[in-house]
This record gives C-alpha cells, structure tokens and sequence, in this order.
C-alpha cells in the first residue's frame, strides 16, 4: 500500500542516502523513482498525514520530516548511525 512504500523511501533516503532530514517533495520524487504504482498528490499527502499520525515520520522545522525508530524499515546500521 502507499503509506508502506511512502515509509520505506523515506527509511532508504535514511538510511541509504544519508539524508536524516528530507522535504516532501524530495520524499514523494524517490518514491516515483522506485514505484511503478501512479498515485495523486492527495493519495501521497493523506499517506504522508497517516505516517505521521502513526509515529513513523516526524515533522521538523522548515517544512522537513525525519524517519522515527517506530518505522519497521530501517536497518540497525541507519539506527545507529542518525541516533546521534
């Protein structure tokens, strides 16, 4: 479903990017360059609101998001690695 895809892009811009920090667009451009499934801008913003109702992202200031430890797609490595 879109909000497991929308999660795991935003643990791989995490994780395997190296980009603790990341804007919407930035979040919803690396899913259409891995996903075949053509979502709308609504599907991709209510996604985004479940994520971050559910403790998975969470917004910074400046209009950027980061991957919470809630998420099941990030690898103990990226875990340890943003924890600070």
């Amino acid at each position: 479903e879109l909000p497991d895809l929308l999660e795991a892009a935003a643990a791989y811009l995490a994780d395997v990017e190296g980009r603790p920090q990341f804007s919407r667009p930035m979040l919803m451009g690396k899913l259409r360059e891995v996903s075949d499934a053509g979502f709308s801008r609504e599907d991709g913003l209510r996604s985004l609101g479940k994520l971050l109702r559910d403790g998975k992202l969470q917004k910074l200031k400046g209009g950027r998001f980061s991957v919470t430890e809630e998420t099941e797609y990030r690898n103990a490595e990226g875990r340890n690695r943003n924890a600070g």
